[in-house]
């Protein structure tokens, strides 16, 4: 029993002598690791300063690019918008000299305007004057009238209000617009008598007779009036047609353009057709 004791000193205190040298490699391995592991994050810190320059150098050039791109686009703004102060200020100085332009010429056109209304005025008296003598025959057969159209129309105007003998004509003709086509309505005759006289006679008698006929076709008879006036008489016939069935009404055209309506024993003269219209549907229709 005495053996077994010495034998467990005997162990520890190999054991504490051990104890140091095993400290010593602990301490010798730990400082291996530690110059490892510094030489690792100094190569890495290496490496990532390399990438973080290289990036930085390619930023630095892309600013760069950006920047000489933006001033070469400024550069281009500028020029552009100089162009256009230097257009705008031609416009404003044109535009200038156009407005005292049109405030000189605006009494002048002004006054052109009233020159123009009064000839044209005067331009229609004289087509009217000059078709004073005039009326229209419609209905005679195209190409009837043969190679003597006045002497034709002549002897037709006689046998239709049977005249003891043909009116003097100055002239007759067809209308001067385009030969109508086979089974088209025929143009209209234009006659000019020789004396007004006649023509006011014969144009009596057609409003007088409720039919004319020349070889068994119906016929009409017209003044002759420049279109103008033409479509402003033409414009009363909605009136007209109202007015018709009404025998305790007189109506008729007045001079050139205006409209007569007696009624009640009173007359009323109309300029256009509205006001006739007008008229007709408030104080005529109602009754």
């Amino acid at each position: 029993m005495s053996s077994k004791p010495r034998q467990k000193k005997a162990d520890s205190a190999n054991a504490s002598e051990l104890e140091p040298e095993r400290q010593s490699a602990k301490d010798e391995s730990s400082t291996i690791d530690g110059s490892a592991l510094m030489a690792a994050i100094k190569t890495l810190e290496a490496g990532i300063h390399q990438k973080f320059d290289a990036h930085a150098a390619e930023f630095r050039k892309e600013i760069l690019s950006l920047r000489e791109e933006m001033h070469n686009s400024m550069v281009a703004v500028t020029s552009d918008v100089k162009a256009h102060e230097e257009r705008l200020s031609s416009l404003e100085s044109a535009t200038s000299e156009w407005t005292t332009s049109l405030q000189v010429l605006e009494p002048t056109v002004a006054s052109l305007q009233n020159e123009i209304t009064a000839l044209r005025a005067k331009c229609l008296d004289l087509e009217c004057r000059s078709r004073r003598s005039n009326i229209r025959l419609l209905g005679i057969p195209e190409g009837s009238e043969g190679p003597q159209p006045t002497k034709f129309v002549a002897e037709a105007l006689r046998e239709i209000f049977v005249l003891h003998e043909a009116p003097l004509l100055a002239r007759a003709h067809r209308a001067l617009v385009a030969k109508p086509a086979e089974g088209q309505r025929p143009r209209a005759f234009v006659i000019c008598f020789h004396r007004f006289d006649v023509k006011e006679d014969i144009l009596r008698k057609a409003i007088q007779a409720k039919q004319l006929k020349f070889k068994d076709k119906n016929v009409h008879v017209f003044p002759d009036f420049p279109p103008e006036i033409a479509k402003k008489r033409a414009a009363y016939y909605d009136v007209k047609r109202l007015l018709r069935p009404r025998s305790d009404v007189k109506y008729g055209l007045r001079g050139l353009t205006g409209f007569r309506i007696t009624y009640n024993n009173s007359e009323h003269i109309f300029d256009s057709p509205a006001e006739a219209m007008a008229f007709v549907k408030h104080r005529i229709i109602p009754d």
